[in-house]
């Protein structure tokens, strides 16, 4: 768990991670933060997307499809640069 925003700390830890668990919620600030830690990175040297798996998990969704618009949000924000790993 490492809270709102991007620090160095946050970064090396899921750099250093296999798999990530982005819990987002349908606030704009926790959409604005998990697309920014997506987007750094990608920007990463040490990134490699192919060994990381990044599972999206939405919460305080009010529906099963407000979670899938907020998953089609980001992963369409993103691009094809992120290895998300969906599952239902």
């Amino acid at each position: 768990d490492t809270g709102a925003g991007i620090s160095d700390s946050v970064i090396d830890l899921v750099l250093c991670s296999s798999q990530v668990l982005l819990v987002v919620t349908p606030e704009p600030t926790s959409i604005t933060d998990a697309y920014a830690l997506l987007k750094t990175l990608q920007r990463q040297e040490e990134f490699e997307g192919g060994k990381m798996k990044i599972h999206m998990i939405s919460n305080r969704t009010q529906s099963e499809d407000e979670g899938r618009e907020l998953y089609r949000k980001l992963s369409a924000a993103d691009g094809d640069g992120i290895p998300w790993k969906r599952s239902t």
